[in-house]
């Protein structure tokens, strides 16, 4: 572009003098309205592709190859559609059918396999880079990604219109197929906790989330690169920042994050969960008058989501998950004779820390006396405050602060005992 002499247009005419011409270039004109492959020649089965392949390699004194026998194409029949070898008497069986409908019989059952949409599944979750995991430093899980990938499998298998499929993935909430809008966030953005406090870098951040839909979306569906546009007029393509931005309006509603999936079952499912979580809240109220919380020997955790004993006092800015793992404090770390391992499973709740601020309450309704051990993590990120606190209330009134009582203060930069080096832990 800089040794092309590097035109800049100044006035919306120049603009349109660099775009116009571009759009002359043959994948933007229209598609013609059939073409007819050159003159067959003496060959027998020769198909349309045949044809155009052969009429340019024979003035290149090259010709097609020898017809394959049939292990051979069965063997590349499997692979191609179902990405899996053919057993031996698959194969036995194909080589022995002289039906003149043997091929078209065999292909015929590899798309009806189940397969076929698992393997082909693959190609456009490439396409549009779809991960089960966030990436970057940490590389966490991506939980709640899966039904995108079971909902591209289906419509594969179903043989679901290319029209159909596009138009479910931009709006598939508005059609009933929810899933699919997990093509728009099917590639992975910063967590919170790797994003700056500061408005700049948040901002930053939402603008990077937008370009990865764009991009996503320009290049599956479209074909083109329109996140070139991003800053200033495409180098190339008859695209321009306006374009760019045009379709980031478009997409400016769509936020990263996780809702309950509505499908064709989904109130009759809200109302079986309804009653099912009505017996399970009877049936904890009678254990718990049965079975102690706490014993000898015995663990109890702080489960932030049994709301009969915790209660925020400020909404969390959302929940988070330990990098899969077995290292210290990682997911499936096992621990060891000195330290418990990760008891919660890989996740956590989180708040922005405000000083002076509470941000939730524990009521472990014990009987008698208690010994109380707490643990917490560390992660030199930046982002964890030094000094979170847990304190005692004696009463169960919060607003008194006479009987309250500080029994805990933990430097979540730094793990116990440590104050320089290794954070991570």
């Amino acid at each position: 572009w800089i040794n092309a002499g590097a035109d800049w247009p100044e006035t919306e005419y120049d603009r349109q003098a660099l775009i116009d011409p571009r759009r002359k270039h043959w994948s933007f004109q229209p598609l013609p309205a059939s073409v007819s492959p050159p003159p067959a020649d003496s060959r027998q089965h020769l198909t349309d592709i045949d044809r155009f392949l052969l009429d340019k390699l024979s003035p290149l004194g090259l010709s097609l190859n020898p017809r394959a026998d049939r292990r051979i194409l069965i063997r590349r029949a499997y692979l191609v559609i179902t990405g899996l070898l053919p057993t031996p008497q698959q194969v036995a069986d194909f080589v022995a059918d002289e039906s003149p409908n043997a091929w078209n019989n065999l292909i015929e059952t590899l798309l009806s396999s189940p397969h076929y949409g698992e393997r082909w599944a693959q190609h456009w979750l490439d396409v549009i880079r779809y991960a089960d995991t966030h990436g970057f430093e940490v590389n966490t899980p991506r939980d709640n990604a899966w039904p995108y990938r079971d909902y591209v499998i289906r419509s594969l298998n179903s043989d679901k219109p290319w029209n159909t499929f596009v138009r479910e993935q931009i709006a598939g909430d508005l059609l009933g197929e929810d899933a699919a809008t997990g093509f728009l966030v099917a590639s992975a953005v910063l967590l919170p906790g790797q994003i700056g406090a500061d408005d700049a870098s948040k901002r930053l951040a939402r603008q990077d989330a937008l370009d990865e839909i764009i991009a996503g979306t320009s290049s599956a569906v479209l074909g083109i690169t329109l996140a070139c546009a991003r800053c200033h007029d495409h180098k190339f393509d008859p695209l321009t920042q306006q374009d760019y931005y045009s379709m980031q309006a478009f997409f400016a509603g769509v936020e990263y994050g996780e809702r309950p999936l509505r499908d064709n079952n989904w109130m009759q499912s809200q109302q079986q969960a309804a009653a099912l979580s009505t017996q399970i809240a009877e049936l904890e109220g009678q254990v718990r008058g049965i079975v102690p919380l706490a014993a000898p020997n015995q663990l109890l955790l702080i489960d932030e989501e049994d709301s009969t004993r915790v209660r925020f006092l400020r909404s969390p800015n959302g929940p988070g998950a330990n990098p899969a793992g077995t290292q210290r404090g990682y997911r499936d770390d096992p621990g060891s004779l000195l330290q418990p391992g990760n008891l919660s499973n890989g996740r956590y709740t989180w708040w922005n820390n405000v000083p002076g601020e509470d941000v939730a309450v524990w009521k472990p309704a014990l009987n008698g006396p208690a010994r109380l051990w707490l643990s917490w993590g560390a992660h030199g990120s930046g982002v964890h405050t030094r000094d979170a606190r847990c304190i005692l209330d004696r009463d169960g009134d919060l607003t008194t602060r006479d009987d309250q009582l500080e029994i805990f203060k933990a430097d979540q930069y730094y793990p116990a005992g440590v104050s320089s080096g290794t954070t991570e832990q």
